[in-house]
């Protein structure tokens, strides 16, 4: 898709605003101290983006990535301007996870919220990533954070989100 470049004016801030206002009203329905669930569930980085928005609204410069490029991708115009847009779409999921995080602390209930985060493939549409099992397409975040996990580590080993259950239920 092409946007206009007059097209991108407060983009970045709906998005924000919206993560926030469906953040807070999830919270303001639910009871009084009952427990809650909520799944963010963004589609930022599903191929849906718009051409030129990594450098408009997240400011990664294509011709940055000169040289940078994974060996498996052509360092031509086109390729770099496609992985900042990307890239700029990994940005927004990341600053939509720092104002859940920061709606969190504000709720007060950060102290007893286990918070998971993680993607569930790699970059679509490039070689080596979604649907490929390549570092590429297999090289997903997972954090778990909060109340009952032991944290400040790393681990290498492949991890499939079923494995989630039993830290779920070690941590409850």
């Amino acid at each position: 898709r092409t946007e206009p470049a007059n097209g991108y004016g407060g983009k970045r801030e709906a998005l924000l605003d919206e993560v926030r206002g469906n953040f807070r009203a999830m919270l303001a329905a639910r009871p009084p101290g009952q427990p809650f669930a909520y799944w963010f569930g963004p589609t930022n980085t599903h191929r849906a983006w718009v051409r030129g928005s990594g450098k408009r609204l997240w400011g990664i410069d294509p011709d940055a990535l000169r040289g940078r490029m994974p060996a498996y991708l052509p360092d031509v115009p086109v390729v770099r301007e496609d992985l900042a847009d990307y890239l700029g779409e990994v940005q927004a999921l990341d600053a939509a996870l720092g104002v859940l995080m920061e709606e969190l602390e504000r709720s007060g209930e950060s102290a007893n919220t286990l918070v998971v985060a993680s993607g569930d493939h790699g970059a679509p549409g490039f070689p080596h990533g979604k649907c490929n099992l390549y570092g590429f397409g297999t090289g997903v975040p997972l954090i778990v954070a909060g109340p009952g996990v032991r944290g400040g580590r790393v681990v290498e080993d492949l991890v499939s989100l079923t494995d989630l259950a039993p830290t779920f239920l070690e941590a409850a």
